[in-house]
C-alpha cells in the first residue's frame, strides 16, 4: 500500500533498502552497503532520498556519535 502524498522510491536499491529494514528493523549504512554491495556514496544518496521522503530515520547513537541506526518511520512501514 502506497501513502498518498508520498513519493514512490524509483530506485530498485531503495525498495531493497526498505524491504530490508522492514526484515531486520534497523541497520546502520554500513550493513546496508554490504547487504546490497553498493559504494558507501551509492548507498549514501538512496537512504539520504529516503529520508527526505520520510520513509526511514536515522538515530545517532549517544555513546558513539559514528554509528547512526537507521529505521522505517510509519510512512515507511505502511508504504511496504
Amino acid at each position: 500500500m502506497l501513502v498518498q502524498g508520498l513519493a514512490k522510491p524509483t530506485f530498485q536499491c531503495e525498495w531493497g533498502i526498505l524491504v530490508y529494514l522492514e526484515q531486520h528493523g534497523q541497520a546502520t549504512a554500513s550493513e546496508l552497503s554490504d547487504a546490497f554491495t553498493v559504494d558507501a556514496h551509492t548507498n549514501f544518496q538512496d537512504t539520504w532520498r529516503l529520508i527526505q521522503d520520510n520513509l526511514i530515520q536515522s538515530q545517532v547513537n549517544q555513546t558513539d556519535r559514528r554509528i547512526v541506526r537507521l529505521t522505517l518511520t510509519i510512512n515507511g512501514q505502511e508504504t511496504v
